[in-house]
């Protein structure tokens, strides 16, 4: 568990699976997912498998529940360790569209990368997201991260191809 001045970021509980189903539900959400991605199947399955997660040992993968301790679950954020003896590690958060621009998004990240920096070691955290999305292209320059790269047409859903951008920090460039 992670605390920070407004939040708490824990590991999914079976309970959270509701709420869960309902911020990935929202149509602002599902904007930049293929549509199987953000259906209620795939949440549930995704939050047994956070849950999973949680028991591994040694533990790479932490997707934590960003939870608020009056309004309750906001969403998720993620450090998965990619690359273990090299210390590399992919970083995603997503929040319910009703908490955007309350600045939860870049306080829950800003623990959880600085945990992956002090505690686990992390040397180097990268994040891939759509070119479009710009939120989570301004949460990762807001975080730090410099653009590595862009890599055109590289998924397709809902019919078109869309570009991604992968931005990076390293331990040597964190502030926090």
């Amino acid at each position: 568990m992670i605390r920070t001045p407004r939040l708490i970021l824990r590991d999914f509980r079976p309970s959270d699976l509701d709420a869960y189903c309902q911020l990935r539900a929202h149509e602002d959400f599902q904007q930049f997912y293929p549509s199987r991605d953000v259906s209620a199947e795939r949440s549930g399955e995704l939050l047994r498998e956070f849950q999973r997660w949680a028991t591994e040992n040694p533990r790479l993968r932490f997707q934590l529940a960003i939870a608020e301790p009056r309004l309750g679950l906001l969403g998720s954020c993620g450090l998965r360790i990619t690359v273990a003896d090299q210390g590399q590690a992919s970083f995603g958060c997503e929040l319910g569209p009703e908490y955007w621009g309350h600045g939860y998004g870049i306080e829950a990240a800003r623990a959880l990368i600085g945990y992956g920096f002090a505690e686990l070691g992390v040397h180097r955290v990268l994040a891939e997201t759509l070119a479009e999305n710009r939120s989570a292209l301004s949460l990762a320059r807001r975080l730090g991260m410099r653009v590595e790269g862009r890599h055109r047409e590289s998924r397709h859903f809902r019919n078109r191809w869309w570009d991604t951008m992968t931005l990076a920090i390293l331990s040597s460039e964190w502030e926090g």
